[in-house]
């Protein structure tokens, strides 16, 4: 396992009190959003802070200096906004080319709707195409993508998934 995924698989269990909100996802919100920011779909805050915890050198509580180094690591500095939603990981990835079709552990995955828009992100734990396990937050045991907590899961690689490959030392 990766420093990310290990720590992602500590938060297995993690479930939700009410929609989109607990004590566990509020602490994650206000980190890397702002002091009281409401409830709202945490996916990809939940990836964020992974790796931020997992790999950031900076002192302290997450906060925007640790998002900032997240965005340095990708080496996607120039990217227009933090990465709080599906969309700003899929576009970050495709503006600095790092999308890959063989992820590895610690990439990340990407689900798609119709209009090619992302609508969910997790970790990919294993790669036994065409299959690829997974940590992921706010799904559920059913496969939802707006779940109620945190989650291993076995998805099936088919259209409609694109993959984030991560720099090696967002890997480790």
């Amino acid at each position: 396992m990766t420093k990310s995924t290990d720590l992602a698989k500590t938060y297995l269990g993690v479930q939700e009190v009410t929609p989109n909100d607990g004590p566990v996802l509020k602490t994650i919100r206000e980190a890397l959003l702002y002091p009281g920011a409401p409830p709202c779909s945490w996916c990809a805050l939940f990836v964020a802070w992974c790796l931020i915890r997992a790999y950031c050198p900076l002192p302290g509580s997450p906060g925007p200096s640790h998002r900032f180094w997240l965005k340095n690591a990708l080496a996607w500095g120039g990217a227009p906004t933090f990465l709080e939603s599906t969309n700003s990981w899929m576009d970050g990835a495709q503006k600095f080319g790092a999308f890959t079709t063989e992820p590895c552990e610690g990439d990340l995955f990407l689900l798609l709707r119709p209009d090619g828009r992302s609508h969910h992100i997790g970790f990919v734990t294993q790669n036994v195409a065409p299959l690829f396990h997974t940590i992921e937050g706010n799904t559920n045991a059913g496969g939802s993508v707006n779940g109620d907590g945190v989650y291993e899961r076995i998805r099936a690689m088919e259209e409609g998934v694109r993959f984030i490959s991560l720099p090696v030392a967002l890997k480790a």
